[in-house]
């Protein structure tokens, strides 16, 4: 390997350590109360939530915005994967989340309700405008979307990442 191609490389890893510290999620931490204002629930509904609502649960966290390919092709596909395979049992909870860290005119709330149609998810949906940015994305350290977070019957987050594979949430959820 040449010179110039190992710096590169030390320097994309130098990079990645240093925003997996600021946006690395607060795995083994208290998992902070939501703060959400708008909601759908599982019938496209006006609701209201709280974490508290889901005390003693497992819960599943979907932060996605309306224009995030990565949460077109891989995150919504998950999350109906993951509902059809656990959501009949009693102690787990879907949830899923539009992180409004940027982008506020297309990211409303208009279509937080396109996308719980066009997934057929019947989940609660919210809508985390927060004031400058996503209180999730703030208190829970994500790095973005789409972005998974494990809730454990604790309270405390188990998992908080971009990707969430069917073996890990099989092993998370049993």
């Amino acid at each position: 390997m040449n010179r110039t191609r190992l710096i590169m490389i030390s320097l994309v890893l130098l990079y990645s350590s240093a925003l997996f510290a600021q946006y690395g999620g607060i795995e083994g931490e208290e998992a902070p109360e939501w703060d959400i204002e708008a909601w759908l629930d599982g019938s496209g509904e006006l609701g209201s939530y709280k974490l508290s609502d889901f005390a003693g649960k497992k819960i599943v966290v979907f932060c996605f915005q309306s224009w995030c390919p990565g949460c077109h092709k891989s995150g919504f596909p998950t999350m109906k994967y993951l509902n059809k395979r656990f959501g009949d049992q009693e102690n787990v909870e879907f949830v899923a989340i539009q992180t409004v860290f940027e982008g506020a005119d297309v990211n409303n709330f208009k279509k937080l309700k396109k996308m719980q149609k066009k997934y057929k998810l019947n989940i609660p949906f919210g809508h985390d405008i927060g004031t400058e940015s996503s209180h999730i994305v703030e208190r829970y350290r994500t790095g973005g979307t789409p972005w998974f977070i494990v809730i454990n019957e604790s309270g405390k987050v188990v998992y908080n990442h971009y990707e969430l594979t069917p073996q890990v949430a099989s092993r998370l959820l049993k």
